[in-house]
């Protein structure tokens, strides 16, 4: 089963997370600035995705977990962007411009990019399981 087999039952739990019309839940609708998600989205949308696909991702670490550095002006080091590439070569990094914000990572987490991490995370370790504490 890959992204595309999950896509239709990511759209239905992002749409009830949300309390939104899955007809708004496109790929490209950014969780937050398009879908209005807020942070406790984010982790209600953890727990049903651990009960749906058994797996475990914790979204917010990937926005500002350990990996993300940022200088002493706030902006993202060019190294956390180059291991969110490199990790997750699906997320649109290149979008961010040159001085990106912590904020500004948010806009990573599409409806495409939360179903690929799901996806991705089902396939790391056979039974659908994984430590995905240590990735995200």
């Amino acid at each position: 089963m890959g992204s595309a087999d999950i896509a239709p039952q990511m759209r239905e739990i992002i749409a009830a997370v949300l309390s939104v019309g899955e007809e708004e839940v496109v790929p490209t609708a950014r969780f937050f600035a398009d879908l209005g998600g807020e942070s406790i989205d984010v982790l209600e949308l953890s727990f049903h995705v651990e009960r749906q696909f058994g797996v475990k991702i914790e979204f917010n670490r990937l926005l500002a977990g350990d990996q993300i550095k940022t200088d002493e002006h706030g902006v993202v080091t060019p190294e956390s962007l180059q291991w969110l590439a490199e990790t997750y070569s699906f997320l649109p990094v290149e979008h961010l411009g040159s001085s990106p914000t912590p904020e500004a990572m948010k806009d990573l987490l599409t409806v495409d990019a939360i179903t690929r991490l799901v996806d991705a995370a089902r396939d790391t370790v056979p039974g659908g399981q994984r430590p995905a504490d240590s990735a995200l």
